[in-house]
């Protein structure tokens, strides 16, 4: 009876009318119906574009640029933010080689991502990296220092951008995802526990380990190298490495007195570490899968880190479809690199663009996780 008496009156009307028929009512009475509604634009096309844009994080107005692909205007799209190596990045992240390797060439490592996932059909945000400013070559209007200098600030960059994403009018809010490359990948644990809009997310050449641990087998590996190659293996560039992995180990113990280390605040070294540990730590709480991404040929980020996190994932009692896939040829800028004897190099084995199969990876995986429709 409630729920009668909330009706509208023309139900009210159109239940009585048959009754009233009944009883010999005058049926000659109009009855009161519906106004017609009016019929609804037809859903256009809209074209694949590209839109200089900002977006507010704490302190900072961050400059970049959404990829939107083609889409009809009644669409709903997956999107993706990007999440930066280390260092003043910018929002392609334009990188000219890898560790102990140079390219003679940049690669736009983000610019080809984001095409490459806006021809599968996704919105994809990039932007200018925090650090990166006018003193180190970006073009923005970033003032010269910003936010605490803690590994932190870039997390929170991701999540401000999040959810200027989650607001565009295009972008399905229950299909978003992150990838992260390097530095960022080491984001990725975090952001799946903190966000629960995040259906997935992918690291790209993450280290499993702190980046204390990493800086020493990046030491290691180049100093093998140089004897490989027959050249000095205690020149100042391998003593100051020396010097930093020394650092790296005091601060690690909490000896360390200095206010730098290799050049960067102690205070960017230590969030750095805290958050590798945290990303191992947060693995066995993650209910949303991640995607563990490398090439073999990374001297960065070696396979073995990528392994490491294959291992992990095995040992999670409910895995929600992690996975970890090392592809051959690919290096830590996401070329490939046919040469696998370092002495016989040459400019032809150098991809000049990122190898397709790393867009193809990602794709496969967020479509297998809630993607596609």
């Amino acid at each position: 009876m409630k729920l009668l008496q909330t009706a509208p009156s023309w139900l009210w009307l159109a239940l009585l009318a048959p009754a009233l028929a009944a009883c010999g009512g005058d049926e000659s009475e109009p009855v009161q119906t519906e106004e017609p509604q009016q019929p609804s634009q037809p859903p256009v096309l809209v074209a694949r574009h590209e839109e200089e844009i900002t977006f507010p994080s704490s302190d900072l107005v961050l400059e970049g640029t959404l990829l939107v692909p083609e889409h009809s205007s009644d669409e709903f799209l997956p999107a993706v933010i990007l999440g930066h190596g280390s260092g003043p990045i910018d929002r392609d992240e334009t990188i000219e080689g890898q560790l102990g390797m140079g390219f003679g060439f940049e690669l736009a490592v983000f610019r080809e991502l984001a095409e490459a996932l806006a021809d599968s059909g996704y919105v994809v945000l990039r932007y200018d990296k925090r650090s990166c400013t006018a003193r180190t070559g970006c073009r923005n209007a970033y003032p010269l220092m910003s936010g605490t200098g803690a590994v932190d600030d870039y997390v929170s960059d991701v999540k401000a951008g999040l959810d200027w994403l989650q607001a565009r009018a295009e972008v399905d809010p229950e299909r978003m995802f992150y990838v992260g490359h390097s530095q960022g990948a080491q984001f990725a644990p975090e952001l799946l526990a903190s966000r629960v809009d995040l259906r997935a997310a992918v690291m790209l050449a993450g280290p499993h380990g702190s980046v204390d641990a990493l800086i020493e087998e990046q030491a290691r590996f180049l100093r093998e190298l140089a004897l490989s190659l027959g050249a000095p293996s205690d020149g100042p560039e391998l003593r100051a490495l020396d010097q930093g992995v020394l650092a790296l180990q005091e601060l690690r113990a909490g000896t360390f007195s200095g206010s730098t280390i290799m050049g960067e605040p102690a205070l960017a070294w230590q969030s750095w570490m805290e958050l590798g540990d945290r990303a191992r730590e947060l693995l066995p709480e993650l209910d949303r899968p991640l995607l563990a991404l490398s090439g073999d040929y990374d001297w960065n980020v070696p396979p073995r880190e990528t392994e490491a996190w294959r291992a992990a994932f095995a040992a999670v009692a409910d895995n929600p479809g992690h996975e970890a896939l090392v592809l051959p040829c690919v290096s830590h800028a996401l070329n490939c690199i046919e040469q696998t004897d370092v002495r016989l190099l040459s400019e032809a084995d150098f991809g000049r663009n990122i190898d397709p199969a790393v867009p193809a990876e990602i794709v496969r995986f967020l479509e297998l996780h809630g993607a596609a429709r």
